[in-house]
């Protein structure tokens, strides 16, 4: 699938969006069960492209959600939301 590589656009319907994040969920799950080291950017990838798919379904909580588990850094965005 395109979007498995880093300079792919994701599709802009949301049907087609959701048979990506699906794929791309996959993928990541298939890495972290061969124990890749793939298997965080891969993971990040997906929750990216889910959050997109969240947002364009105006799902505004699941979509911060998943774009904070895209994050290398979630634990410390969740601190700095819990904070303000």
């Amino acid at each position: 699938m395109a979007l498995t590589e880093t300079n792919q656009s994701p599709p802009r319907d949301p049907d087609e969006l959701a048979v990506s994040v699906e794929t791309l969920d996959a993928v990541a799950w298939n890495l972290q069960e061969q124990g890749s080291l793939g298997y965080q950017a891969a993971f990040a990838r997906a929750r990216a492209v889910s959050s997109l798919l969240f947002a364009m379904r105006g799902e505004v909580d699941e979509a911060i959600y998943e774009a904070i588990h895209a994050s290398r850094m979630p634990d410390d965005i969740r601190a700095l939301v819990i904070e303000t």
